[in-house]
């Protein structure tokens, strides 16, 4: 959870922190724009990655209990346009 937690609001802050700041022109005057976007994407990816793993490896958390779940999926497959013939859309 913590893992989570940090990649999260590491990527948020990057995007909102640097790219969406006067800090990423001040970062391009300095190092020039590829070598930015080059390690702008890395960091990026690596964050993703790192967010990727982060919630593969949580804990299950149900959402929807058993029963309500095989209910919705026994009505999807036995007719996929139940909503629509209701006519509660």
């Amino acid at each position: 959870m913590v893992s989570q937690l940090i990649a999260t609001f590491l990527f948020i802050a990057i995007h909102l922190g640097v790219s969406g700041t006067a800090l990423r022109g001040r970062i391009i005057a300095s190092i020039g724009e590829k070598p930015y976007l080059a390690l702008f994407s890395l960091a990026s990816l690596g964050l993703l990655i790192w967010l990727s793993n982060a919630y593969a490896g949580a804990d299950y958390v149900e959402l929807w209990p058993h029963s309500l779940a095989l209910v919705c999926e026994s009505a999807c497959k036995t007719d996929p346009l139940w909503w629509v013939m209701s006519g509660k859309n």
